[in-house]
């Protein structure tokens, strides 16, 4: 290794590396007199050719704990940790003991804003807690989903396609929710991924009439599912041409969604089952809304109204799946 390097150029580069790292250094003698100070936050500084101590540089109440973690330092040998709220801003402060090549002691701490780390961390910290909560609510809904696709399922085979169909549901709504970044889930795009669900293109045309609302995702999870209940009933309808659907919604504070299909006989079971329970009970008690539900020869025709969580509604615009 080049031996040319000086002192200067040495304290220069660490100089330039606490700048750029944010660090502040400060090193003190075994009476803790300040000798060096370097980048402290804060606009702390030493005062030019006095004798500062913790107090004159840091403020009465931070500089006397500084002072007497310095102190127990010196007492005990280790090392000596201190986070501290200064106003709006977090210090760390990690207060070592070293030798110098003359076998001094010095007392070197090391001073960073650690504020943006903290915020991260508490921000991680709730979004941990939030994740465990909607882990454990998606659970619960699982499980009722499970035990009443049983009850009302009258053989094995019955179950476990209503089953697992209710839980692709619950999974597409969860890709909504997700790609719109919790923020509030596009209803549109709801209805387009529960229908891809139980259907292709070639079978159903929708119209999508009023906004797109934007939907929480407790409202974005239950109206999913209930989208997901009328697909299904749609594809039972026994009829050989495609089947078309109104997709309606409107309103401002308290909105409403409306599902009409097309005309066309209708099998028994659509009056039947859990799928009526959940359109009827589950998703109105979920959503504190009202609900109108009606399948018959004329029509499959679901509209709820409830209060809408997220504030922002979508411009009016009419989609078709296929295009127009």
């Amino acid at each position: 290794m080049p031996q040319s390097t000086d002192n200067r150029e040495i304290i220069g580069a660490l100089a330039l590396t606490l700048d750029v790292t944010g660090f502040g250094i400060t090193i003190q003698d075994h009476s803790l007199s300040y000798l060096y100070v370097d980048n402290l936050p804060l606009g702390w500084r030493k005062s030019e050719g006095s004798a500062d101590d913790d107090v004159s540089i840091y403020g009465a109440m931070l500089g006397e704990k500084l002072a007497l973690a310095k102190m127990a330092l010196l007492a005990s040998g280790d090392q000596q940790r201190l986070t501290m709220l200064v106003g709006n801003r977090a210090i760390s402060f990690s207060i070592n003991m070293l030798k110098n090549p003359d076998q001094e002691l010095r007392v070197v701490t090391v001073v960073q804003d650690i504020t943006k780390v903290s915020r991260r961390e508490a921000t991680i910290s709730t979004l941990l807690l939030e994740l465990s909560h909607r882990s454990k609510n998606m659970l619960a809904i699982i499980q009722g989903l499970a035990s009443q696709s049983a009850k009302h399922a009258r053989t094995l085979e019955d179950f476990l396609p209503a089953f697992t169909g209710r839980l692709h549901a619950v999974a597409g709504a969860q890709d909504v929710i997700v790609d719109a970044n919790w923020q509030g889930a596009s209803l549109h795009e709801m209805a387009k991924r529960q229908l891809a669900l139980v259907s292709s293109d070639s079978d159903i045309d929708i119209s999508y009439q009023g906004p797109d609302l934007e939907l929480d995702s407790n409202q974005s999870l239950h109206i999913g599912l209930a989208l997901h209940e009328l697909a299904m009933m749609t594809a039972m309808l026994q009829v050989s041409q495609r089947r078309r659907i109104t997709f309606e919604s409107g309103g401002s504070k308290n909105v409403f969604v409306s599902w009409k299909s097309e005309p066309g006989p209708v099998d028994p079971a659509l009056n039947t089952g859990f799928g009526p329970v959940l359109l009827e009970r589950v998703v109105p008690m979920a959503l504190s809304g009202t609900v109108l539900y009606q399948a018959s020869s004329e029509a499959v025709e679901w509209r709820i109204d409830f209060p809408l969580k997220v504030a922002t509604i979508r411009k009016p615009k009419k989609l078709r799946r296929r295009g127009e």
